[in-house]
């Protein structure tokens, strides 16, 4: 079985690192940037690395994604339809579970309700981990930092349902 996780270095790496750490499926990290993982992660027995743009037309030329069960995407809404032709030609879902479909989006969501449909449609049980924000010393807003964004996504694999990052 296969976890793919888009754009995993950054803000999600911590949740990279535990995905690699608590999980024995291959773990397929598709990103633009190589050079922000670790050599350790990229180097792991079970990690594979694709270069991959939301934003353009991608094809795996030397193998196929197979039995995905977790997908874990900060995909912004330019990308869907692309993102979409993505999953549809170059990976199949694994037929003995429902797989997760990990949606992280920002506090301006666009509406993505025909995105969530069909990957809903696909077979993708979606979970949404929704951005806030944390109040700062002083009682103000702040932006969230990488690791609680992270926290976020490991608490919805963990808990199997939507998480609000915020106060």
């Amino acid at each position: 079985m296969s976890i793919v996780i888009v754009g995993g270095s950054g803000m999600l790496a911590r949740a990279t690192e535990w995905i690699k750490d608590n999980f024995d499926d291959d773990i397929w990290l598709l990103s633009r940037n190589k050079d922000r993982y670790s050599s350790e992660l990229l180097n792991f027995h079970n990690v594979k690395f694709v270069e991959y743009d939301y934003e353009t037309d991608n094809k795996i030329d030397y193998e196929y994604i197979k039995d995905v069960k977790i997908m874990v995407n900060w995909v912004h809404s330019n990308g869907y339809i692309n993102h979409q032709s993505f999953i549809e030609s170059e990976m199949t879902i694994d037929d003995n579970c429902t797989p997760v479909y990990i949606h992280i989006v920002g506090s301006n969501r666009h509406d993505d309700s025909a995105f969530i449909k069909w990957l809903q449609n696909k077979g993708f049980k979606v979970l949404i981990v929704q951005l806030g924000f944390r109040l700062d010393h002083q009682g103000g807003k702040r932006w969230l930092t990488h690791d609680e964004i992270s926290d976020g996504v490991i608490q919805a694999i963990q808990l199997g349902e939507d998480v609000l990052v915020s106060e």
